[in-house]
């Protein structure tokens, strides 16, 4: 999918935000049990069969982990949210773009995302810290320093995942602290990371489709949050699974 076409899509999303945008309460927080209530209510809209959905495990206490999975296209992308369970924001903004697919299915601009990816949806993959607004899991484990010694069960659900879809790009969703962009007094919209493979900042084939598919998404959302883009700290973190 070129440049143009990413911008045409972004912009209908952009546009169409107020109009798909999930009520999930008036708090920030909200329990794993509403989350997928509300998912449910989205999904029974979907007279058009796009999305496929699966329980793909349960976390340390036994909440449900599903995969919502929508598109034909020949590059699979998996999106996960909330591995952290106090950074709920990019599982608001996963229902809202489900919604958004659902709501949308008919135009062309979803027919164009839809037949070049498959878009692979894992929201809420920390359903116990998001239980308790805790950022660490019911072992009490950061799960993003879980990816080599794979201790969690929900770890374990996400590295299984990757060598099952085999996606093309992963991209870890976090929120982030309040910070300026760069020296400026602007806040932070959104910040960016290609993860670093070693110590040294080493690039290799992977880093540089991540780089490239990063810088892409900047200029792109320089038409809705011109100057509150920023890169974040790539140093080399063994434990962790990219962001």
């Amino acid at each position: 999918m070129n440049v143009k076409n990413t911008v045409l899509i972004a912009e209908k999303m952009f546009e169409s935000q107020p109009a798909v945008r999930v009520d999930l309460g008036p708090d920030r927080h909200f329990l794993p049990a509403d989350y997928h209530a509300a998912l449910d209510r989205i999904l029974a809209k979907d007279s058009g069969n796009i999305f496929a959905v699966r329980l793909v495990g349960k976390s340390f206490e036994g909440r449900p982990i599903r995969l919502l999975t929508a598109g034909s296209g020949r590059t699979p992308i998996l999106l996960w949210s909330q591995m952290h369970g106090d950074e709920s924001t990019a599982t608001a903004a996963i229902a809202d773009i489900i919604n958004y697919l659902i709501y949308h299915g008919h135009k062309e601009e979803v027919d164009l995302l839809l037949s070049s990816l498959t878009l692979h949806f894992l929201p809420m993959l920390n359903p116990d810290g998001a239980f308790r607004r805790s950022r660490r899991t019911a072992q009490h484990i950061d799960m993003n320093r879980d990816a080599a010694a794979l201790q969690t069960p929900e770890a374990v659900l996400l590295k299984n995942l990757q060598y099952s879809l085999k996606p093309e790009f992963g991209f870890n969703l976090h929120d982030q602290e309040l910070s300026t962009t760069g020296s400026a007094d602007t806040l932070t919209a959104i910040a960016l990371l290609a993860p670093a493979l070693d110590h040294e900042k080493s690039d290799n084939e992977v880093r540089r489709k991540a780089i490239s598919i990063a810088a892409v998404f900047a200029e792109v959302m320089k038409r809705f949050v011109n100057g509150k883009i920023a890169k974040y700290d790539d140093s080399f973190e063994p434990r962790a699974f990219g962001d």
